[in-house]
């Protein structure tokens, strides 16, 4: 497994990659292991401008485990007003958009596609390839009015994933013998990416992905008309960021339910006071001191399903996750700007054995990366961590930035 990360800036993180990994756990794994916590989570009331976020098993996953995967429901609709209400839609802090599958939109809802304005493809419909360390996912990008709970936001870029009617990801880029998305095919269906879709409201407004106008036969690069962007930088209002928030976690437990708040310092639910603010670099990144060592491009993404970590002297068991010999805390401290804020990572053997429970909040595994460290979604647990976008004006600073609490 690795730190799920765009090949290019700003990233796009991918729980495709976590959720295979998981897919041979079956039996296996650690003899150590964790009592598993059987409590039904308590759903909480929410404003208007917040959307319940559930941390469990996705029903229609039966293969493997999707472990510390946050889930909501979001809808979509056409220009007509037909709309498919979509569940278990991954709640990314990674990146930046929605995608969601075609299967999921159902044959009733008829986005509007979007075309190229270039002279030379003017009218063809636009495809895009997001990349991703791992893999890649394929797809035209339509128009969409899109709905987060109360919060809507109309006629916005999206990627609609694996449609049948679009080109194919190897179809030829035009001039070239390559495939416009050759590494597609790991994310072609619900049940290899786990989720129903991606809702990306992390750092950063678009994308910045390859864009392509396409034929029936090939490809060409393209600018589009828009990128595929962040819904909550197209609100009305409360749209310079979101916290994410989740209840505490001890213990391995079927399922937890935390809130996505939209906005920050907008209303009385999203202010930021008591939070440490750390500002981000361009890239969107963290330094973070751990272990007597400095990881300069690390990051806190909900969408990775465990903590990426570099801890060379602690073993790891037969499905790739840390497995030390008894429950470990590890000082880390997380520094952006000049602000930093002092914080732990735990780490237990509790490789995922178990399908419906899904709530693993001492999971960790190595990182891919010399320079980075990958805080997943178990560190978001007990915690309220803020996002405000890039350019976005707060009370308490200009984004990008991140805010814990």
């Amino acid at each position: 497994m690795n730190a799920p990360t765009l090949a290019v800036l700003p990233r796009l993180a991918l729980a495709a990659a976590a959720a295979l990994a998981l897919a041979g756990c079956g039996g296996g794994g650690s003899s150590t292991t964790t009592t598993t916590t059987t409590t039904t989570p308590t759903t909480p009331t929410l404003a208007s401008n917040q959307l319940a976020v559930t941390v469990e098993q996705e029903p229609n996953i039966t293969s493997y485990i999707t472990a510390n995967t946050p889930y909501a429901t979001v809808s979509v609709c056409d220009a007509a007003g037909n709309c498919s209400t979509i569940d278990h839609v991954l709640v990314d802090t990674g990146s930046y958009g929605l995608r969601v599958f075609a299967s999921a939109i159902g044959s009733n809802v008829q986005l509007t596609p979007m075309t190229s304005t270039a002279a030379a493809t003017a009218g063809q419909p636009i495809g895009e390839c997001a990349s991703f360390i791992s893999s890649s996912v394929w797809g035209p990008v339509r128009l969409a009015t899109v709905h987060m709970g109360s919060m809507s936001v109309n006629q916005v870029p999206i990627q609609v994933l694996a449609d049948p009617a679009f080109v194919a990801a190897t179809t030829v880029e035009s001039g070239t013998t390559r495939s416009v998305c050759a590494n597609a095919t790991a994310s072609a269906s619900e049940q290899q990416f786990g989720a129903q879709g991606v809702l990306g409201v992390g750092l950063f407004k678009n994308d910045t992905q390859l864009y392509y106008a396409c034929t029936s036969s090939s490809c060409t690069r393209v600018t589009p008309p828009q990128q595929v962007a962040n819904p909550v930088a197209a609100l009305a209002g409360d749209n310079n960021g979101v916290i994410l928030s989740l209840p505490a976690a001890t213990s391995v437990q079927a399922s937890v339910t935390g809130v996505l708040t939209f906005g920050l310092d907008t209303q009385s639910d999203n202010m930021l006071d008591g939070y440490t603010v750390l500002p981000a670099t361009s890239s969107g990144d963290l330094t973070v001191t751990m272990n007597g060592a400095s990881y300069p491009a690390s990051f806190i993404d909900s969408g990775s399903n465990t903590n990426f970590l570099d801890l060379p002297s602690v073993p790891v068991d037969s499905n790739g996750f840390y497995a030390p010999a008894q429950v470990t805390s590890y000082p880390a401290t997380l520094s952006g700007g000049s602000a930093s804020y002092a914080s732990s990572v735990t780490v237990a053997a509790v490789s995922p054995q178990t399908l419906g429970v899904a709530v693993f909040p001492y999971l960790a595994a190595p990182s891919a990366s010399s320079q980075s460290l990958d805080f997943g979604l178990p560190y978001f647990y007990g915690k309220s961590i803020a996002y405000a976008i890039d350019g976005a004006t707060t009370s308490h600073g200009t984004g990008p930035y991140y805010a814990i609490h």
